[in-house]
């Protein structure tokens, strides 16, 4: 009687660690699925949104925004990303989709989508890398 007892406690506890680590497999994964990548998702963005008027030698407010590299530096007003912290910079502030009018950046009709935004603010959170 006490060898099944042991032996359920024990295929008890075998089947929680199993549980938990798959849980915390799974979480792993979603976190790692969460990280936004400069070069496949931010730079095709900025490319069809910004780059036409921040690059080159003229660009607007001395802002370019065709590298990473471009980016850190910032502007003629400092800089517009502070990794980790992406409600301080200019940057996002302006991409800020507003229901109702255009937004200010880029200029006119064509703005970022909600979940566009969202990826943009994920991306400086995680160190703007």
């Amino acid at each position: 009687m006490v060898r099944v007892f042991f032996r359920q406690v024990c295929c008890v506890a075998v089947t929680s660690a199993l549980v938990f680590s798959n849980a915390a497999f799974a979480t792993e994964l979603v976190l790692a699925s969460d990280s936004v990548s400069y070069p496949m998702q931010v730079k095709p963005l900025l490319q069809r949104l910004c780059v036409d008027c921040h690059s080159g030698w003229f660009a607007d407010a001395g802002l370019k925004l065709d590298t990473l590299e471009n980016i850190s530096k910032g502007g003629r007003n400092g800089a517009v990303v502070f990794p980790g912290e992406p409600e301080k910079g200019r940057f996002i502030n302006l991409m800020r989709p507003v229901k109702g009018r255009f937004s200010n950046m880029p200029p006119g009709p064509v703005s970022v989508t909600a979940a566009e935004f969202e990826m943009l603010q994920r991306w400086i959170a995680q160190g703007a890398r």
